[in-house]
């Protein structure tokens, strides 16, 4: 055939190729960040890295990534809203003055539905699910500071989700803002939400730092008695970082031995447990603290010490 076209005019191959069949091209793109543990004996049992090893390599990892400036870039690949899940109940007009903020706002897959309420079964709140090794579950419940309209149907979710542990991020009052409406009665007194639905206040204890206060309820619907511990951490500012990190984790730590002392009772109520954390502003520290419970379990924590239980942290 390149013999013939030297006899024709042009002295040009003119080679005419038809597919059989077409097919897509895929393309298998690389992730921008993938984190490799390392290991000198690879395929063996022992590139399991055990707890303290596991540490070791996150913060050579989180070094790294701060002196590249990846891990600021990382962060900026992440969105405030999961486009995928949807957000309506929140945004109906019935709703609307439910929520402190507009942009904060329950995934309706994943919102605490109340049973009970007069007002309807919406609250600002999110059921949070977060697995730690052993096959462990913690459960949370992540909630926006009560409003004062709000305060009857928090208490009705505590009540309905049989909680025993409070865990408050923010300061009722900060640079002359109400950040959080003071949900709770001072010591001594009880504060009557609904015919035979209120909470009393036992006792009130600040740490010595100044950075906690630790207090103790009593919750009564109808016949019906739970005894509440709350647990407030005051050292963490609005849109930033706790002042002093051994504080907070100081705190994370009373948080787990609080959980632990109040686990049999919850055992022994139901095995629905639900632990509730309210905090303010962009969920930062909602988020900070069940970050800091699960790299403490993913550090070397046993079961034991990170029971799978729920807990309502509320902003």
């Amino acid at each position: 055939m390149i013999r013939d076209c030297r006899h024709q005019a042009s002295g040009e191959l003119l080679l005419t190729v038809r597919p059989q069949r077409s097919a897509p091209l895929l393309l298998e793109e690389e992730p921008l960040y993938q984190y490799v543990p390392e290991s000198d004996e690879i395929g063996s049992h022992s590139n399991l890295l055990d707890g303290d090893a596991l540490f070791t390599q996150s913060l050579l990892l989180l070094s790294d990534g701060l002196a590249s400036g990846a891990l600021l870039a990382q962060y900026e690949l992440m969105y405030r809203k999961n486009p995928d899940l949807a957000i309506t109940e929140a945004r109906k007009p019935a709703n609307a003055p439910k929520n402190r903020y507009r942009d904060i706002s329950p995934y309706d897959c994943t919102r605490v539905s109340l049973v009970n309420s007069l007002t309807g079964d919406y609250i600002n709140a999110n059921y949070v699910n977060m697995e730690i090794p052993g096959g462990a579950v913690n459960r949370y419940i992540a909630t926006q500071g009560p409003l004062a309209s709000t305060t009857t149907d928090f208490w009705r979710m505590v009540q309905q989700e049989s909680s025993h542990l409070l865990v408050m991020l923010t300061t009722v009052m900060e640079s002359g803002r109400q950040k959080c409406h003071q949900y709770w009665p001072v010591t001594g007194e009880e504060l009557q939400l609904a015919e035979g639905f209120s909470v009393r206040c036992l006792s009130e204890k600040p740490d010595e730092t100044g950075s906690f206060v630790f207090r103790e309820f009593v919750l009564k619907d109808k016949h019906e008695q739970r005894h509440i511990h709350h647990m407030q951490y005051l050292a963490w500012p609005d849109h930033c970082v706790p002042s002093d990190p051994n504080l907070f984790l100081e705190f994370t730590e009373r948080v787990r031995a609080a959980r632990n002392r109040t686990l049999l009772q919850e055992i022994e109520e139901s095995l629905k447990q639900v632990r509730l954390m309210d905090a303010d502003a962009d969920a930062d520290e909602n988020g900070g603290l069940m970050r800091e419970r699960k790299c403490a379990a993913s550090n070397g924590a046993t079961p034991e010490d990170e029971t799978p239980v729920s807990t309502s942290v509320h902003q």
